[in-house]
């Protein structure tokens, strides 16, 4: 297989972005808007993330706004449905981000040309408490490029400092109809998922992370360990 960077997966080597920005244009092989997500490890919220693509982008004070024109060329597959492009297609994104005191707010709206289908996602977070609260949904007309987990979906999580180094962040996320039939149209289950983050800086420059989360529909448990070091 095949990415928009140009990696291959007998390679197993690709640059993670490459691109060029002068004032608000920007263009190359980059991760788009899709890849903002919620700072736990559980949440479902995008598909394909690196696009090669063209974006101008406004920024103010508190207010950003940006529109992206991306080349898909990679297939996707969704449960029943399996979508192989023709030759290369055309997406567009469009995002509004805001930030209104302790709370932002960003809106994401794109489009596969090829599979005629797109995706909303409205994502917030507002300071409560101790810590943050994160919450997020989307809704997707049909499997697209961008989105192919469901046809609806709702996040919430709540990111809580402890202590200077330790981060612990319970999530949740619901999704609406996760299976899709031989068109890309969404229908079947809906399906749950549920389970907590707890990062900890060991020293500086050092930092782990504890992931677990359970799926409702398949019964699994999932989790990750890791260690970080950053130069």
């Amino acid at each position: 297989s095949r990415d928009n960077s140009g990696s291959t997966a007998e390679d197993n080597f690709y640059f993670d972005e490459v691109y060029l920005q002068l004032g608000g244009f920007k263009a190359g092989t980059y991760l788009s808007w899709w890849d903002n997500d919620l700072p736990g490890e559980l949440d479902f919220l995008s598909n394909q993330t690196r696009f090669t693509s063209i974006a101008y982008i406004y920024s103010g004070d508190a207010f950003t706004a940006g529109l992206q024109v991306d080349e898909l060329s990679d297939d996707f597959e969704s449960s029943n449905f399996i979508y192989g492009r023709d030759g290369n297609d055309v997406g567009l994104e469009g995002v509004i981000q805001a930030t209104l005191g302790p709370a932002t707010l960003e809106v994401l709206g794109s489009y596969d040309f090829g599979a005629e289908d797109g995706a909303v996602r409205v994502w917030g977070s507002v300071e409560v408490g101790p810590g943050t609260l994160h919450v997020a949904g989307i809704y997707a007309s049909g499997a697209n490029a961008y989105y192919t987990a469901a046809e609806a979906t709702v996040s919430v999580a709540y990111s809580f400092k402890a202590t200077d180094k330790l981060e612990i962040i319970p999530e949740f996320q619901y999704f609406w109809d996760t299976e899709t039939d031989a068109d890309g149209d969404f229908g079947g289950e809906n399906d749950w998922a549920a389970g907590a983050t707890v990062n900890y800086q060991i020293t500086e420059g050092l930092t782990s992370k504890v992931s677990v989360g359970y799926h409702d529909l398949a019964d699994t448990w999932s989790g990750i360990v890791r260690l970080q070091r950053d130069f």
